[in-house]
């Protein structure tokens, strides 16, 4: 692989990590936000009908987040597929450590009834 290419690659490597770690902080200041409004409510002494409409927008804003998440995990997956596509399959730009998933052939065996 020329390493021009692989450059590149290494540019866009870059852009995900730095995306995956916007929306992870975005998603935690989003629940560091919810939990501080029922621990406000109580604080200021109000009904738990107060604010109730903010609190259910601010579900809805880390529901929104998760999902855009889940997206930039299979984003990840994609790349990891245009990474092996284009033979660099041993390069780990990242840096971060990854889960082993053993193929589904490894993980599943046939076992005898305890019945029998």
């Amino acid at each position: 692989m020329p390493r021009h290419r692989r450059e590149v690659f290494a540019k866009v490597a870059d852009q995900l990590f730095q995306t995956e770690a916007s929306v992870d902080t975005a998603l935690a200041q989003a629940s560091a936000l919810l939990g501080a409004i029922p621990a406000a409510r109580v604080d200021a002494h109000l009904s738990a009908t107060v604010g109730q409409d903010a609190f259910d927008r601010v579900v809805a804003a880390i529901t929104a987040l998760n999902d855009a998440r889940r997206e930039m995990v299979a984003a990840h997956h994609a790349f990891h597929q245009v990474q092996k596509d284009c033979g660099l399959a041993e390069v780990n730009f990242g840096g971060y450590m990854k889960p082993y998933v053993a193929p589904a052939e490894a993980r599943l065996k046939v076992v005898k009834s305890a019945a029998a």
